[in-house]
């Protein structure tokens, strides 16, 4: 073998030793993280509170889409640049917010 692949392999003998301590301690550190925990009512109640947004919201999320379907409409017959309505108040995305 040559001088210079006797310090290739050492080199990457070097560095799977390295790589091999340094494994545990990465283990470590990942299984020392807490993880929050909720239990089933909370999981529920919060399915629930996501629905009733997804509700209430619904009526002025209709509207929103029509409108922005006009808007494009628009857009593409006039050539202007109009915003398309995001984020309306009173949509599912405001009730989402509030809860």
């Amino acid at each position: 073998m040559t001088p210079k692949q006797q310090k290739a392999l050492a080199l990457a003998r070097a560095r799977r030793r390295r790589a091999a301590a340094q494994q545990p301690q990465e283990q470590e550190a990942v299984a020392t993280q807490e993880v929050p925990q909720t239990n089933l009512v909370e999981q529920t109640m919060n399915g629930v509170n996501e629905g009733l947004a997804e509700l209430a919201g619904l009526p002025v999320d209709l509207a929103t889409g029509a409108l922005n379907l006009g808007i494009s409409g628009v857009n593409a017959m006039a050539g202007t640049d109009i915003d398309a309505i995001s984020d309306p108040i009173g949509g599912s995305g405001s009730f989402k917010g509030a809860l």
